[in-house]
C-alpha cells in the first residue's frame, strides 16, 4: 500500500464539504416542503388554460393562479435537481478524500487524521480516545504535514 500525502488544505476541505452537504440537505428539505405545499392545490396546467380566450376577470385570475403554480412547481423541481447534483458532487469529493486517508499506512496517524478532520475532534479529545498525550497528537500531525508538499 502506498502512503498518500494530503496537505492541511485538502484535509480541511473535507470539513467544508461536510458543512456544505448539511446546508444542502436543509435546502432540499425546504424545497421538498414547498413542493408538498404546492401539491395541496393538486392542480396541473392543462391545454384548456393555454391560449384560453380572454373572458371575465374571475376566470383570468384563476388561470393566472394555476399558471403561476405550475411555474413555481417547475422552479422548485429545477432547484431540487441542482441541489441533488451539488450534494452528489460534494459527496464524491468527500469519498475521494476519505479513500486517500484510508491509504495512510500508519494506523494511529490515520485515526488521528480521521478524528481531527472528519469528526472535528480536538487534540484533547483525540488524546483521550487513543490513550496518547496531546503533545503526541500534535507531533504526529506536524510530522506528517512536514513531509507533505503543499
Amino acid at each position: 500500500m502506498v502512503d498518500v500525502k494530503l496537505n492541511r488544505y485538502e484535509l480541511g476541505r473535507y470539513t467544508m464539504l461536510r458543512a456544505q452537504v448539511v446546508q444542502i440537505d436543509e435546502d432540499i428539505r425546504e424545497v421538498e416542503d414547498e413542493l408538498a405545499e404546492l401539491e395541496l392545490y393538486n392542480v396541473k396546467v392543462g391545454p384548456v388554460y393555454s391560449g384560453m380566450p380572454v373572458g371575465n376577470e374571475k376566470i383570468d385570475k384563476v388561470a393566472e393562479f394555476i399558471i403561476q403554480l405550475e411555474k413555481d412547481r417547475n422552479r422548485l423541481n429545477t432547484r431540487l435537481s441542482v441541489l441533488h447534483i451539488e450534494r452528489n458532487f460534494n459527496m464524491g469529493e468527500m469519498y475521494t478524500i476519505r479513500a486517500a486517508v484510508n491509504k495512510i499506512q500508519n494506523v494511529q496517524l490515520r485515526e488521528i487524521i480521521k478524528c481531527h478532520f472528519f469528526e472535528g475532534q480536538s487534540t484533547s479529545e483525540i488524546s483521550q480516545k487513543l490513550f496518547i498525550t496531546k503533545s503526541a497528537v500534535r507531533k504526529r500531525l506536524n510530522r506528517y504535514f512536514s513531509t507533505v508538499k503543499n
